[in-house]
């Protein structure tokens, strides 16, 4: 027996055009996890008379509330910073309709990229049908030909992925598939 190993990446999909003035949540969430981070490390420094600079009387007098704001803050930033799957809202394929009469995955449980790749098929549901999940673990030759490689998905027989789901790839083979009758 040959063991598959799967790594999954992260997906290709392209960048949208930015406003330059314009700030992105990633950027937003680094600014407030660092400031959150420094407000923290500075209140501290304080509250130990080791801080360099002397502060205005308002800073001695509200501790607790410099400690809330920089949890806050880091807690905004770590929010902003999450791993979402990234979904484009407007893309749509030239010709509308159903593409595909099966989509199967495997999973098993407690496999955070498996639902990924659920949310990821979900968000294209109006070309593609339900996705039925098979659980791996169930079943020993499935365990045995999928076991460091899920989420597969399986799209009319052929497997078409392994690992993280590329939204690139997927809305390619929508786009390049005939609608069904």
């Amino acid at each position: 027996m040959t063991e598959t190993t799967c790594t999954a990446t992260r997906s290709n999909t392209p960048r949208k055009e930015r406003d330059r003035t314009s700030i992105g949540p990633a950027s937003l969430g680094t600014l407030l996890l660092g400031g959150g981070g420094l407000l923290f490390v500075a209140r501290t420094l304080t509250g130990f008379g080791e801080f360099p600079v002397d502060m205005p009387g308002f800073w001695y007098r509200n501790g607790a509330m410099w400690m809330l704001i920089a949890a806050a803050m880091a807690g905004s930033g770590v929010w902003l910073l999450r791993d979402r799957p990234p979904t484009d809202s407007t893309w749509r394929p030239s010709r509308p309709g159903m593409r595909f009469r099966r989509v199967l995955v495997y999973t098993r449980n407690d496999c955070p990229l498996c639902d990924e790749a659920l949310e990821v098929l979900e968000a294209y549901h109006r070309w593609m049908p339900v996705a039925e999940t098979a659980d791996i673990d169930g079943d020993p030759e499935l365990r045995e030909r999928f076991n460091t490689c899920v989420p597969v998905v399986e799209i009319d027989g052929r497997v078409r992925f392994k690992g993280r789901i590329s939204e690139v790839l997927l809305r390619r083979l929508i786009e390049g598939t005939s609608p069904l009758a």
